[in-house]
């Protein structure tokens, strides 16, 4: 199972999806690319740490502003859509304060 853990000012993702074999797990496939767009986002408007290994990222904003709260809402909504359809292989934690 995924596991994705979500912060004020950064997000990190864990393990791997087990919906299918790795290499054309689709589920794994759309959480990777959606964090990855993000990621992406977030470094072309402020400073951002992203650290990649095999089946691990996670990604800091040093400076949060209002659109990097806008993409990190965008980015909880859309895991959590996929956590939604995929209960079995995606499980997001929303850490507030």
């Amino acid at each position: 199972m995924i596991t994705i853990d979500i912060y004020p000012n950064s997000y990190s993702i864990n393990r791997h999806a087990n919906y299918a074999e790795e290499g054309s797990d689709i589920v794994c496939a759309a959480v990777s690319a959606t964090a990855q767009v993000t990621a992406n986002i977030l470094s072309n408007i402020t400073e951002t740490s992203v650290d990649a290994h095999k089946g691990s990222l996670s990604v800091q904003v040093h400076r949060q502003t209002i659109y990097t709260q806008f993409v990190l809402k965008a980015f909880t909504d859309a895991v959590r859509d996929l956590e939604g359809q995929y209960r079995e292989n995606v499980q997001v934690e929303i850490h507030i304060g």
